[in-house]
């Protein structure tokens, strides 16, 4: 699969950033290494001196500079890394220091395993593993998402682990030789592999059971990846479709990947034995309505949209939402998010980033403002689309955080910094 081109500097960069940040800044895969007799020699490089580096963290407050440092700390050897891990301050406060993140960083996008063998006995007791995993997870996934995935379906999932807020008890955690990981983990690697592996990657989510998997399978951009996504059922014939459970379990998972695909190539979904399992209902077959209603006066639209939300299936009702708030927001902002406002349940997080992306660059606080009730994940992609978007057309103006909640803070913070060092 084919990725975007971006600095992988940058990447492993974000990978520092408040957790979830990293899929912005997805870039190529490292390049294949030339046969001796056809490489060019490479101009020497200069090795950093990793403790001079960490020393210039700790001394340092100021987050572009602190990035700038991270930078070059992301250049040292790998084989330097263990010895520094059991050296530095590893822990500040609440969270892993950005020295030992950038250095878990840089180990997992060379030796994945090898990084998560030192997090596990290091960091299990006192609950800093998840975190650790948090940078170790997408960096892994970008140098071998292959083995990622080889490596998760190791792990197994406990009782209790398939609660995906629940915690698994520190005596389970002291007891086990490998990592143990719960259900929104699981969800968090195949995402970060769903792109390169979608087999793996939904082998992973079903054997998690895991729900909240809307955004991994819309990352699905071609009907050959659905295909290869629907490989990882073993039973595809004998789910029930027609089943209640509209949050987890493998019968929602094939259904949206069903979806999906109608929503890439109805007429090749159609045509393939699959259509015979299940009933996509065709959208299309209510365009006028959605027609009409995009054409409808300002104080028209609440009423024909809760009308076409209330004619859509249970398992649509998310896709409705996205495409109502995608016309919506474009005409009339304010409007779209009084009404995103009433919805209840997670329906307002299938609009959001749509509402983010017509507002951002002209009402950042509003669009803030707005995120700030959204789940953790859906509030980070809408404050990563805001940065984008504001900084687009705002790169040189400060922008003023008061009033925004601590994690909208960092994150801006760490977008600000990682843009600032990044563009140079």
């Amino acid at each position: 699969m084919k990725r975007q081109t971006l600095k992988g500097t940058a990447f492993l960069l974000a990978c520092l950033a408040t957790a979830g940040l990293w899929h912005a800044f997805w870039p190529a895969p490292p390049a294949a290494v030339a046969s001796p007799e056809a490489a060019t020699p490479a101009p020497v490089k200069t090795t950093p001196d990793a403790r001079a580096l960490v020393a210039e963290l700790a001394a340092t407050q100021d987050k572009q500079q602190r990035m700038s440092i991270a930078a070059r700390l992301l250049e040292i050897p790998v084989s330097e890394i263990p010895a520094l891990l059991d050296s530095i301050t590893v822990i500040e406060g609440h969270q892993l220091s950005l020295a030992a993140k950038t250095l878990l960083i840089r180990w997992a996008s060379v030796d994945g395993r090898a990084a998560v063998a030192w997090a596990w006995p290091h960091l299990r007791e006192k609950g800093f593993f998840p975190q650790a995993m948090a940078q170790i997870g997408p960096a892994w996934a970008w140098q071998n998402p292959r083995e990622l995935a080889k490596w998760a379906g190791e792990q197994s999932i406990t009782e209790g682990a398939q609660d995906p807020f629940g915690t698994i008890s520190l005596e389970d955690t002291l007891a086990s030789d490998s990592p143990l990981l719960n259900s929104e983990q699981f969800s968090r690697i195949a995402a970060s592999i769903a792109r390169d592996e979608p087999r793996l990657a939904f082998g992973l989510l079903i054997k998690a059971r895991a729900y909240g998997n809307d955004d991994i399978t819309a990352s699905l951009q071609s009907v050959e990846q659905i295909r290869e996504a629907l490989l990882a059922f073993d039973n595809l014939e004998g789910l029930d479709y027609e089943s209640q459970n509209f949050i987890s379990g493998p019968e929602r998972t094939a259904k949206a990947l069903f979806r999906r695909w109608c929503e890439l190539d109805r007429s090749s979904f159609e045509a393939s034995a699959y259509s015979k399992l299940v009933t996509i209902p065709n959208h299309e077959k209510s365009m006028s309505k959605w027609a009409k209603w995009r054409e409808a006066p300002a104080e028209d639209r609440l009423a024909g949209a809760t009308a076409l939300l209330a004619t859509a299936d249970e398992a649509a009702r998310h896709e409705t939402v996205g495409g109502l708030a995608r016309d919506w927001a474009a005409k009339d902002p304010a409007g779209c998010r009084a009404w995103l406002e009433t919805l209840p349940g997670e329906l307002p997080a299938a609009g959001a980033r749509y509402f983010m992306t017509a507002v951002a660059a002209s009402d950042l606080a509003g669009a803030v403002d707005f995120s700030e009730d959204m789940p953790p994940a859906v509030r980070q992609n809408c404050l990563a689309d805001a940065h984008r978007l504001w900084r687009a057309a705002h790169p040189e103006e400060t922008v003023d955080t008061s009033g925004w909640s601590e994690p909208s803070v960092e994150a801006w913070e760490d977008l600000d910094a990682l843009w600032q060092t990044t563009r140079r």
